[in-house]
């Protein structure tokens, strides 16, 4: 799966596809996602910390950057804590009414740590919702960082839809 996530986050962006990023991670995390931004006009990223609180509290105040998240294609959630099921049945929650209400497929990047034994270690689940249809996956990440994330999220989301289009397609004939 390596070969295939390394650089292609950037190649989807150089061939013109537009794509919008809400990330909540560690400030620290924020430069290289933030970057695609200023280098390419058809990405667009929100950051937020590292907690669906700072969601919230945009949604209360009602932020412009806020309201900019109804139009996320991946919502990539960097946590250095240990899994939190209200965290992600938030992102889930909010998912779902993006995917709705755009009428796209909308996927989470959920990066936590887990205890398994004595040791800890790093864990993530993808999520992608588009219509009725949910798909989920959970994996150990060979790298990490948001941005890495980012580009795991994006190759396990284009792969749902070109599946998806797949059996569409399989369906018609």
């Amino acid at each position: 799966m390596e070969k295939q996530i390394n650089g292609y986050l950037i190649s989807q962006l150089k061939d013109g596809r537009n794509l919008d990023i809400t990330l909540l991670s560690h400030n620290s995390e924020w430069t290289r996602v933030e970057l695609l931004q200023r280098h390419y006009k058809n990405c667009n990223v929100k950051t937020f910390g590292s907690d669906t609180s700072y969601l919230i509290m945009a949604r209360a105040w009602n932020n412009e950057k806020y309201k900019k998240v109804a139009d996320s294609d991946l919502i990539i959630f960097y946590s250095p804590r240990f899994f939190n099921e209200n965290e992600i049945n938030y992102l889930k929650n909010l998912a779902l009414a993006i995917s709705n209400i755009k009428n796209k497929r909308v996927t989470i990047g959920y990066e936590y740590s887990i205890k398994e034994q004595d040791k800890v270690r790093n864990q993530v689940q993808i999520i992608s919702f588009k219509e009725d249809e949910v798909l989920s996956q959970i994996t150990y990440p060979e790298h990490y960082g948001a941005y890495y994330l980012t580009e795991m999220t994006l190759v396990s989301h284009d792969s749902y839809e070109l599946e998806n289009n797949k059996i569409l397609k399989k369906k018609i004939k």
